[in-house]
């Protein structure tokens, strides 16, 4: 009877350790289970709003070169017109210009021409008295 009721009493221990542990073993999945799921919307919130935040950076500093850059592009398109406007002056000055040359030219042909054929009226010849 000695063997047998200490088999027992072994075989009973044995079921209920078995039993304990299994469900201490539960207990704490369940426990770590929930905190992991804790952690993880915790750290969904934080990542949200992080992500949030730097997409407003984002649409600022955005939002900054684009009025940045059309500053710019008036300043450019106000450099060119001005630019514009000192070409066509510098253009009309350079017509006048040529214009003039060739006046200048005509007239002096025509001065040569004039010359050649009065070229003996002008010119003196040795012992001429003025």
């Amino acid at each position: 009877m000695g063997w047998l009721y200490l088999l027992e009493k072994l075989g009973t221990t044995g079921i209920i350790t078995v039993a304990l542990a299994w469900l201490v073993r539960s207990l704490i999945r369940s426990f770590l289970a929930k905190d992991l799921e804790n952690y993880k919307s915790n750290l969904k919130a934080q990542s949200d709003i992080a992500i949030e935040q730097l997409k407003s950076l984002l649409q600022i500093e955005a939002h900054k070169k684009s009025i940045e850059f059309s500053s710019l592009h008036e300043k450019r398109a106000s450099m060119i017109a001005d630019l514009y406007v000192h070409l066509y002056n510098m253009w009309g000055f350079i017509q006048r210009l040529h214009f003039a040359y060739q006046h200048r030219e005509i007239k002096e042909d025509i001065d040569r021409k004039y010359l050649r054929k009065n070229r003996k009226e002008w010119q003196l010849e040795p012992g001429m008295i003025l």
